[in-house]
């Protein structure tokens, strides 16, 4: 499988990002990640986190539908993460998803098929804007609709408890909440009025919504 995935991509570097280059967002993922064998990062734009991630990982992938990100020592491909991840099951030990979410037409069927490629205990990060932010209430009171993310042409908000409720029915479990930008370290205590993203650290159960509801309804075995 990975053999097929190498012959794939493109194998010119362009360049090799610091910590300066990174984003914000991109370095909180990053100091977020536990080191191990196999990263994938879904989403991965041009590639920087991925690069950034190759330095706790043995072997480093990226997919996006479009392929803008070009490497010597890692893996880029186009790929619809939402259709398949051309990947065996369990075999990442480490999946982040960054800005990723809020624009995919079903994000139950990307999630599980995250799920899919992840290993059982293996983790999943997630980041996408929080709609709870207090200008987007704010805006909200004035009639405006808040305009959340990069583009405008999203087709999902989330707010904490909403994304936590869609990780725990995909077979997750949210183990840290955080947020990106300046002043993270204390807004993340008020994380659903003063945080304008949410940044979600959780590991893979293999349980689905069905064990959920079977445990609300009978109690867990």
């Amino acid at each position: 499988m990975f053999e097929e995935v190498k012959s794939s991509t493109q194998k010119i570097e362009r360049y090799v990002p610091s910590r300066s280059s990174a984003g914000i967002t991109e370095l909180v993922v990053y100091d977020l990640l536990s080191p191990g064998n196999r990263f994938l990062d879904v989403g991965c734009g041009y590639g920087n986190l991925a690069r950034l991630a190759k330095s706790k990982f043995k072997e480093t992938y990226g997919v996006d539908l479009h392929a803008r990100a070009t490497s010597r020592t890692i893996n880029f491909m186009e790929c619809d993460a939402e259709r398949g991840l051309p990947f065996f099951d369990a075999c990442f030990d480490s999946v982040v998803c960054v800005s990723v979410i809020q624009y995919v037409v079903n994000p139950s069927k990307l999630f599980k098929e995250i799920g899919r490629v992840l290993k059982i205990g293996g983790e999943l990060i997630v980041e996408t804007p929080n709609f709870a932010w207090l200008p987007y209430r704010t805006q909200l009171l004035f009639g405006k609709i808040p305009v959340a993310g990069y583009y405008t042409t999203i087709y999902h908000i989330f707010t904490k408890s909403s994304l936590c409720r869609l990780l725990e029915s995909n077979g997750f479990e949210v183990d840290h909440l955080s947020c990106g930008g300046k002043l993270r370290r204390i807004r993340r205590y008020g994380l659903s009025l003063l945080s304008s993203d949410i940044v979600a650290k959780c590991h893979k159960t293999g349980r689905t919504s069905d064990d959920l509801l079977v445990e609300m309804l009978y109690g867990k075995a």
